[in-house]
C-alpha cells in the first residue's frame, strides 16, 4: 500500500519503497522473478470523490549478477464526479515505467511515461488535458539524482464561466537537470529549460511567447568556479492594457556570468546552507551563518578577485535596447571588511547602455498613459543630459558609458 499523501510531500518516497523491495529480493537465490501489486491509498476525503484508483503492477527480474529491471504499469482510469449541477470526468490513459538497476542498487535509471490525462466538465465550462509526458532520471546508491529529464509536449487548460473566462496553452516543455561534483566535493547543478510556445488569455487580455530557453553552465578551473546563466525568448506579446493598446513584439537575449568564485568558500557556503535548511527553527543558526559568512566565507571569495558580467539585448519592431555591465574586485587590494569604504580601491565597474530613438519614443508614449508626469520629466531631462555629456546622441539613438576605477567615476570619457 502506497500513501499518496506521503508521495505529495516526499516524491522520492516511491524510490525508497522500490529500494526496500529490491533489498528483499536480493536475499533470494538468483535469478529472481517477482510480481508486486501496489495499492494507492488516498486520503479519505479525496477517496470519496475519486473512488478507488487502479493498482500499480511491478514486474521485476534480477539475473545472477544482481543486475535487473522492473516494469511498471498503472492501468487506465476513468471516473465521473457528480456535483449538483456540473459533472467532471477524469480520464487517465495510464502509466508505464521501467527501472533499470545494478547489483546492490549501485545506480538506478528510471523511465516513466504518463500516457495522457484529461479532466473535463460535462457542461463544457472547464477542463484540462495533458498528452503523453515522459520523465527520465538517474540516481546513485543513495537515491540522489545525477540526471533528470522531463518532457511535456502539450498541456491545455480552459475555463468558460459567466464571470471567469480563460485559456492556457503550453507546448514542448523540456527540463533537464545534471548533477555533478567538483574535485573538492562541491555539488554542481546545471539546469536547462525550454518552452516552444506558451500563451494565456482571459476575458480582458492576452499574453504569449515563443522559444523560451534558460540554461546555466558551471565550469571548474583549478580552485575557482565559473558560473554562466543564459536566457532568451522570442515573439513575446504583452497584454494590450500594459502597452496602452499598442501591439508590441519583444525578442530578448541575456547572459549573466559569475567568474573566479573560490571553490572551497562555495563548498562551505553550500554545506552551511544545507544544514540551515534542515533546521526546524533556523533563527539562531541564521545569525551564526551570517557571522561565519562575513568573517570567513566572504573574505575567501574576495581573495580570488571575483567578477560579474551582464549583457542584455532587447529587440522590437521599433528598435533595440542594449546593455552591458561588468563589476570586479581586485582581491590583492582588499585590506579589511570592517569598513565597507575600504573596498573602494579594489572595486572596478563598467556599464554601457544604448537605445534607439524610435524605441524610446514608443516607451515614453506608453508611459504617458500610465504616468504622465514621470514621462514628461524624462522627456525634459534628455536634452539636458545630452548637453552635460551624460548621454551621447547619435543619428539612431542615445548611448552612455560609465566606468568606476580607483575611486573615480568617468562618464563617456
Amino acid at each position: 500500500v502506497l500513501s499518496l499523501e506521503k508521495f505529495a510531500t516526499h516524491p522520492l518516497f516511491v524510490l525508497e519503497v522500490f529500494k526496500q523491495k529490491l533489498s528483499q529480493l536480493e536475499m533470494l537465490r538468483k535469478p529472481v522473478r517477482a510480481n508486486t501489486v501496489i495499492e494507492l491509498l488516498l486520503p479519505e476525503r479525496v477517496a470519496k470523490r475519486l473512488g478507488k484508483l487502479p493498482v500499480l503492477l511491478l514486474e521485476t527480474g534480477i539475473n545472477r549478477k544482481g543486475n535487473g529491471q522492473s516494469d511498471l504499469v498503472w492501468f487506465p482510469y476513468k471516473h465521473e464526479i457528480k456535483e449538483s449541477r456540473d459533472h467532471t470526468i477524469f480520464d487517465s490513459k495510464g502509466l508505464k515505467g521501467k527501472f533499470t538497476f545494478r547489483d546492490g542498487l549501485e545506480s538506478l535509471t528510471t523511465q516513466l511515461s504518463l500516457l495522457g490525462f484529461t479532466a473535463t466538465e460535462t457542461s463544457g465550462k472547464g477542463g484540462l488535458s495533458l498528452v503523453k509526458t515522459t520523465f527520465r532520471g538517474t540516481f546513485d546508491a543513495n537515491l540522489v539524482p545525477t540526471e533528470l529529464n522531463l518532457k511535456v509536449p502539450t498541456f491545455k487548460f480552459f475555463i468558460n464561466k459567466q464571470y471567469d473566462n480563460g485559456e492556457m496553452n503550453l507546448q514542448d516543455l523540456a527540463l533537464n537537470v545534471a548533477v555533478a561534483k567538483a574535485s573538492n566535493g562541491l555539488k554542481l547543478v546545471e539546469v536547462g529549460a525550454t518552452v516552444e510556445h506558451f500563451d494565456f488569455r482571459d476575458e480582458h487580455s492576452k499574453f504569449s511567447l515563443n522559444q523560451l530557453a534558460v540554461q546555466n553552465d558551471i565550469d571548474e578551473q583549478g580552485d575557482v568556479i565559473n558560473h554562466t546563466v543564459r536566457a532568451k525568448f522570442s515573439q513575446l506579446r504583452l497584454p494590450l492594457e500594459l502597452t496602452a493598446g499598442t501591439e508590441i513584439e519583444l525578442n530578448y537575449t541575456g547572459q549573466l556570468a559569475l567568474r573566479r568564485l573560490d571553490a572551497e568558500a562555495l563548498l562551505v557556503l553550500q554545506t552551511l546552507g544545507s544544514q540551515l535548511y534542515q533546521q526546524p527553527n533556523p533563527g539562531k543558526q541564521m545569525r551564526e551563518f551570517t557571522d561565519k559568512f562575513m568573517a570567513e566565507i566572504l573574505p575567501q571569495l574576495l581573495a580570488k578577485s571575483p567578477e560579474l558580467a551582464l549583457t542584455e539585448t532587447l529587440e522590437t519592431s521599433n528598435g533595440q535596447l542594449q546593455a552591458s555591465i561588468g563589476v570586479s574586485i581586485d582581491g590583492a587590494q582588499v585590506t579589511s571588511l570592517a569598513n565597507p569604504l575600504a573596498l573602494i580601491p579594489a572595486l572596478q565597474a563598467q556599464a554601457e547602455i544604448s537605445i534607439d530613438k524610435t524605441l524610446l519614443e514608443q516607451g515614453l508614449t506608453i508611459l504617458k498613459t500610465k504616468a504622465p508626469q514621470p514621462a514628461s520629466m524624462i522627456e525634459q531631462a534628455i536634452p539636458m543630459l545630452v548637453a552635460q555629456n551624460v548621454l551621447v546622441e547619435t543619428d539612431a539613438g542615445y548611448q552612455t558609458a560609465v566606468s568606476f576605477q580607483h575611486g573615480m567615476v568617468t562618464i563617456n570619457g
